[in-house]
């Protein structure tokens, strides 16, 4: 895990496999069914509590990653600012985010970002 921010990079195949089902997370009530996802490493597993996820470009500011808690809190609270689902998670001055991204097609270059704080699973 990062710093700050993980980002994790999938294609968006039309069975749903890889990071298809991400782009599900358009519409709210996919997200009141999916609220959490499960990510695991080899010495963690981490229950990812989603603070939003947004249509954006490949080329956006959201790819940079955060160097400071600053930069961290700004990240989300641009994807929650701009998400299509509302979620009511909030992080804290020591949370670390996973970032997943993947193409969407509204136009040329659309990426999909879901973000989520990571919470160690005991």
């Amino acid at each position: 895990v990062g710093d700050w921010c993980t980002t994790i990079y999938g294609h968006s195949m039309q069975d749903d496999t890889m990071f298809g089902s991400l782009l599900d997370y358009k519409k709210q009530e996919y997200y009141d069914e999916h609220p959490v996802l499960w990510y695991f490493t080899p010495g963690q597993a981490y229950k990812v509590e989603l603070i939003g996820g947004y249509l954006t470009t490949a080329y956006s500011e959201v790819y940079k990653a955060p160097e400071t808690p600053e930069e961290r809190d700004a990240l989300a609270a641009r994807v929650k600012n701009n998400s299509t689902f509302v979620s009511g998670v909030t992080w804290e001055e020591d949370s670390r985010l996973l970032m997943l991204s993947t193409c969407s097609y509204e136009a040329d270059d659309s990426r999909y970002v879901l973000l989520g704080k990571l919470v160690p699973a005991v």
